[in-house]
């Protein structure tokens, strides 16, 4: 029966020490390294990684979009991941594999050089040189590749057809609240034709679970709200505001009443309204979900920053463009709340819970707090080392 166990770098079973024979090997690089959310795993991932164990005595496999809340878009968590790669290849290459979750950061500076730094401290011994970036050219979800100059490049070739998003597509279909109802044989066909024997297994058995049919509800509820945009004549980019309210190392946040998100923790916002200005609409969306009200002259006083959020990704809504506002409230301000509207409940929560609670955030709204106030994410690196041998 195999376990999990973690490699400590002194180890001589740890891939650091493992790597240090790569040279013996003649024509293998020491490291090699792809990146992907594999959402969901397909037969094109597979052989992005078996192209990796092919060049490089050791493989780095990033999981992308890690630590934060499930979605239509990003269904698995990064544990769940992990195994479906690990049971996707042979038990005897676990050990040249290391797994290395990494969080999106909505700047892709930030997240390229946390990529290095990460991969830097788990193989500090390795040159630049020696390490192979290995991926495909395939549209604006892969421009990243450029984001590594230092590091070699190993074109990968086109693996055929085979696209993620359709594929989940396929999936959510199949539960019982798709508008549209498909023979579910026909569903399950399309889908094993294209995902390894371990990958179709876990879905199977996911699509049994209460996650699954959440975040089906959800895809549908999206679906639905971007058909009533099919008919403008342009793609329709939607302007929305957003309060970061702070009081003594506390954050004001609420929580989804309703879909997308609905659960998750937020900030407190909307959409900006036709009569309003940014920042009229962010303290009229602040009264109406958590009851604090303040005047916009009074407000002036306690407005720290203002920046705005527009990375085409942050929303699963489409192109949606936040205008964020912090303000820090005083002493002596009444701080009872009193959520509506869109929220379930408003909280104040310390800056060290919201860190914890990471993972509960809707869309980038962590993200967004982490550029205002001094939140410490660090994910443990312990966490990506861990392997099945």
């Amino acid at each position: 029966m195999k376990s999990n166990h973690l490699h400590t770098p002194n180890s001589p079973t740890h891939p650091a020490s493992l790597i240090a024979q790569a040279s013996s090997d003649s024509g293998l690089a020491a490291l090699s390294v792809c990146i992907g959310r594999f959402q969901i795993f397909h037969h094109a991932h597979l052989a992005m990684i078996e192209r990796c164990l092919e060049v490089a005595k050791h493989c780095i496999v990033v999981l992308g979009s890690s630590y934060q809340a499930r979605s239509p878009r990003q269904p698995f968590v990064w544990q769940e991941r992990q195994q479906v790669i690990l049971n996707s290849l042979p038990a005897q290459l676990h050990h040249r594999i290391t797994f290395l979750p990494l969080r999106d950061f909505y700047n892709m500076q930030r997240w390229s050089q946390a990529l290095q730094q990460q991969v830097h401290a788990l193989f500090p011994a390795v040159a630049l040189s020696q390490i192979i970036l290995v991926g495909h050219h395939k549209d604006t979800s892969t421009e990243y590749l450029a984001q590594f100059p230092q590091w070699q490049l190993c074109e990968l070739e086109s693996q055929g057809p085979t696209n993620a998003t359709a594929l989940r597509h396929t999936y959510w279909q199949l539960s019982p609240v798709a508008p549209n109802k498909q023979d579910p044989a026909l569903g399950w066909q399309v889908i094993q034709q294209q995902v390894p024997h371990a990958s179709f297994d876990f879905l199977k058995q996911w699509w049994q679970s209460p996650d699954y049919l959440t975040m089906a509800e959800e895809y549908f509820a999206l679906q639905k709200e971007k058909k009533a945009w099919s008919a403008a004549p342009y793609p329709p980019i939607l302007v929305t505001v957003d309060a970061i309210i702070t009081h003594k190392q506390h954050v004001l946040v609420i929580q989804r009443g309703r879909m997308p998100g609905k659960g998750l923790y937020a900030l407190p916002g909307g959409f900006l309204e036709q009569h309003e200005t940014v920042y009229q609409s962010a303290l009229r969306e602040l009264r109406e979900e958590t009851g604090i009200a303040i005047g916009p002259e009074q407000a002036l006083q306690y407005l720290k920053a203002v920046q705005v959020f527009d990375h085409p990704s942050r929303s699963q809504r489409g192109r949606v463009i936040s205008h964020t506002h912090h303000f820090e409230l005083p002493d002596g301000f009444n701080l009872s709340l009193n959520a509506g509207d869109d929220a379930a409940s408003a909280q104040w929560m310390a800056y060290d819970e919201v860190v914890a609670n990471a993972d509960g955030f809707h869309d980038d709204h962590f993200f967004m707090m982490e550029n205002f106030l001094p939140l410490s994410f660090q994910p443990q690196l312990l966490k990506s080392q861990q392997v099945l041998s």
